[in-house]
């Protein structure tokens, strides 16, 4: 009840972006953590904005629209994210420190985010239990699925604008949100973390990542149900391996393409600030090249 009532209250006094920091050995709980938060506040155009591995940085390249809890399990490698901690306590930044024995306080964790989340629901007055629009997107890419059985292709991938124009937008309050329709691999994890880093260096806003099509059904609600104040960049990239479906006329490649589309579209309506790069295929050569914003 007390991280919950800490949570909602000072979303509401404008510390909205909760940054999730962990001991190394449990880096992935923050995204279940984020998954839970912005299903269940991101919606009437209201939220809590769950910031989850985002490389620590200086207080200084923070701004004021951060709250930071800290999951720290005792006798982990802490150190570096010790000194950090210590280093946004002593600049003024709010910070919770929830001290965990072990891994297998885990399961009291869940517990105690699912109950915090509800009382923060009730302080920003929403209901925690539904998730409004993310049937958007996916009745949006059905429709798609529909045409390219008719059709037998779908609207064209194409890029619609430019990092360097969308970051002209960032200010105070705003999050860059990250939606990569690329494969997933510990290089492409890297390049996006560095985009990451620059993004809160230069622009001190927060930022969000998300592999498509997955994050759809974790922060996906927040950004089209949650508040007006996310810039959007939605990464694709042509399918250098492709399977076709048995018993359907696509392939997952068509599939994937169709739910990146239908996002886009369901983002557009919902009057979000959003733009495509569509890159010829999945390296994180050709990305750093495009993602160049000076």
């Amino acid at each position: 009840m007390w991280l919950g009532a800490c949570i909602g209250t000072l979303a509401l006094k404008g510390h909205d972006k909760l940054t999730l920091v962990t001991s190394p050995s449990i880096g992935t709980f923050s995204l279940w953590i984020e998954q839970l938060i912005a299903e269940s506040t991101g919606k009437d155009g209201k939220g809590i904005i769950p910031i989850a591995n985002e490389p620590l940085m200086q207080p200084i390249f923070y701004g004021n629209d951060r709250l930071f809890v800290y999951l720290r399990i005792e006798g982990d490698q802490n150190q570096a994210t010790d000194t950090a901690i210590n280093h946004l306590i002593s600049s003024g930044h709010p910070v919770v420190v929830l001290e965990m024995r072990n891994k297998y306080d885990i399961g009291a964790e869940f517990f105690r985010w699912e109950f915090a989340t509800a009382v923060a629901g009730a302080i920003l007055d929403i209901n925690p239990f539904d998730q409004p629009d993310v049937q958007k997107a996916k009745d949006t890419t059905e429709s798609l699925l529909q045409e390219y059985g008719v059709s037998g292709r779908l609207p064209k991938l194409e890029t619609t604008g430019s990092l360097a124009d969308l970051m002209t937008l960032a200010d105070k309050g705003k999050y860059l949100a990250i939606m990569a329709y690329l494969r997933q691999t510990p290089e492409m994890d890297k390049a996006l973390a560095e985009l990451r880093r620059e993004v809160v260096e230069r622009y001190h806003i927060a930022t969000t990542l998300g592999y498509g099509p997955r994050f759809l059904h974790s922060i996906g609600q927040l950004y089209k149900g949650g508040q007006n104040t996310g810039l959007f960049l939605q990464l694709s990239a042509n399918h250098e391996k492709d399977l076709p479906i048995p018993g359907k006329p696509y392939t997952f490649g068509t599939v994937a393409d169709a739910q990146a589309l239908g996002d886009f579209q369901a983002l557009q309506a919902a009057g979000r600030k959003v733009i495509r790069m569509n890159l010829p295929e999945s390296k994180t050569s050709i990305l750093k090249k495009l993602l160049k914003f000076q």
